[in-house]
């Protein structure tokens, strides 16, 4: 799962003449529940970095001389609203990992704009998808629901929450004071720790018939 320099010249070999117009770099990783970050064992950590910064940027590099050459192209991360919010407790590395790629798809898109290229970065909230494990409702949205709001708003903002309900929820985050917000989100992924802890805990008893949760992939 993490990109090697095999990969990457099979990947450039593959795009090698093609017309790249637009690429989306939505694979990601995170954690199976929020976690302190003492109990993340080390190879996770480490997957967790490759995936989420590593994998978009080394992708990126792959298409932008031919985008340039073409002088069109856009590049479109999906990152998350963890990496925008104050703090993320419980979830450091993977809120980390979201942060940079808010950052470099910005600095991305000034750096290509002259060239006629955009970068931009759409941060999803709460999505009801198997990782999530969340019924859709107004503000979590299905992945068709949310695939069809991010389609219509590539290539505007350099970053932006393309759903429209999320993106409330983000002024209002962002209108909230750094430590309620902070109080608020480790109140909650305390929570989510503890009930995934209690699963295990029945699990552990069920004994050979209960299922272990895999990691969680966005």
């Amino acid at each position: 799962c993490r990109p090697d320099e095999a990969t990457l010249e099979r990947l450039g070999a593959a795009l090698a003449g093609l017309d790249v117009g637009l690429l989306v770099n939505n694979a990601g990783a995170s954690y199976e529940h929020p976690r302190f970050l003492e109990e993340v064992d080390a190879a996770t950590e480490v997957d967790l970095l490759a995936i989420n910064t590593l994998a978009p940027t080394l992708l990126a590099k792959l298409v932008l001389p031919g985008m340039k050459a073409r002088r069109r192209g856009v590049i479109v991360n999906i990152s998350s609203g963890n990496g925008l919010l104050p703090s993320v407790p419980l979830l450091a590395s993977y809120a980390g990992t979201k942060a940079y790629v808010n950052q470099f798809t910005r600095s991305l898109d000034a750096e290509v704009r002259p060239h006629g290229l955009r970068a931009q970065d759409q941060p999803p909230l709460f999505v009801a998808t198997k990782m999530a494990k969340l019924r859709p409702r107004l503000d979590v949205p299905s992945p068709e629901a949310w695939a069809r709001a991010a389609a219509r708003q590539v290539g505007y903002e350099t970053s932006m929450t393309p759903y429209w309900v999320h993106g409330l929820m983000m002024a209002a985050i962002a209108a909230a004071p750094a430590w309620y917000v902070d109080r608020a989100v480790l109140k909650m992924h305390l929570g989510f720790r503890a009930r995934a802890l209690r699963r295990k805990a029945r699990e552990a008893a069920a004994g050979p018939m209960g299922s272990a949760e895999p990691k969680k992939r966005r």
